[in-house]
Formats: structure tokens, sequence, C-alpha cells
């Protein structure tokens, strides 16, 4: 077995109105461009996506989005993502 790290840091934000400082959490990290990626459509019909896609666009930050995406997902649909 080769040698390695593995770091993988995680950092949560939860609470009310937190999609308010998204933009600025993607762009913290350099980002430049957001993939959103969901399976079915309850994203959609409990609000969060219309919310996620508003502070993006607040922020200037264009976005493409991959839906229909189940659990273990096969190489293809990753590929399509890409």
């Amino acid at each position: 077995m080769e040698n390695f790290v593995f770091h993988v840091p995680t950092k949560i934000i939860f609470g009310r109105n937190d999609l308010t400082s998204l933009g600025g959490e993607v762009r913290k990290f350099g980002g430049t461009k957001v993939l959103l990626v969901y399976g079915k459509s309850s994203i959609k019909k409990m609000g969060l996506y219309d919310k996620v896609v508003e502070a993006l666009n607040q922020a200037g930050l264009p976005f493409e989005e991959l839906s229909g995406v189940q659990a273990n997902p096969r190489i293809s649909k990753a590929r399509e993502g890409v």
C-alpha cells in the first residue's frame, strides 16, 4: 500500500436565511461557476431550488444544473455533469 494523507475538511452552514452567504462562500474557495446537482423534483417543490438560484444570481455566479441524479450514480451521469 502507498502512504498517503487524505484531508477532507467540511464546513456546514445551517440556519434560517443562511443562503444569503452562498455567493461569498463559493467565491471564498475560488469558485466562479456552480453545478447544482439534485435528484428528483422535491427540491423545486419545496422552494429551495428557487432560493438557491436567487442567491447565485444576486452574487453574479453563473450555474448549470444536473437533475435526475440517483444514489450511487453511474459514471455516465457524472460525465453528463462534466
